[in-house]
């Protein structure tokens, strides 16, 4: 397979991973989603458990349904 051919890994920088539900979101999705100006604001609002997180190693993840019950309540 020459270098042109090849394919980046799954979930490389350029390419976002995949869910099985679609479910879940970055953290840039969320703030985008929640209309947040910035994802600054998104991880304040996790620090002051205001917003529900999920932790894959250094990474975070947002349930679309967490946010949805969060816009709901508010």
């Amino acid at each position: 397979m020459s270098a042109a051919t090849r394919r980046a890994p799954l979930g490389a920088a350029n390419e976002p991973m995949p869910t099985a539900t679609g479910e879940l979101m970055t953290a840039a999705e969320a703030a985008t989603y929640l209309c947040l100006p910035t994802v600054n604001a998104l991880y304040q609002r996790v620090a002051r458990g205001q917003v529900k997180a999920l932790r894959l190693g250094r990474q975070m993840r947002f349930r679309r349904r967490d946010l949805d019950a969060l816009m709901r309540a508010g």
